[in-house]
């Protein structure tokens, strides 16, 4: 794929900056830039268990008070979140 890049650039480049650009433009070709653009305002919410941070996704409105699982795999604990704070 590399050698295909700089055979029709006439351009180099190293590896590492390659990946980076061939990333990025697979994550825009797949929408990803734009739900990381939705997820900005989303509340987040801190884990007590293994103290780290995640946004919280709801449809609606958001609710006062919720019952959410740790998305990490490695915690998974449930808990209440109070978003009136």
């Amino acid at each position: 794929m590399k050698k295909a890049y700089e055979r029709e650039t006439g351009g180099s480049t190293d590896w590492g900056t390659f990946l980076l650009g061939v990333a990025a433009l697979g994550l825009v070709g797949l929408g990803i830039h734009e739900i990381a653009k939705a997820n900005r305002d989303r509340p987040t919410t801190e884990c007590p268990y293994c103290g780290r941070t995640f946004p919280i996704a709801y449809a609606g409105d958001l609710p006062a008070i919720a019952n959410v699982v740790c998305p990490f795999s490695d915690c998974g604990q449930e808990m209440v979140v109070d978003f009136r704070k």
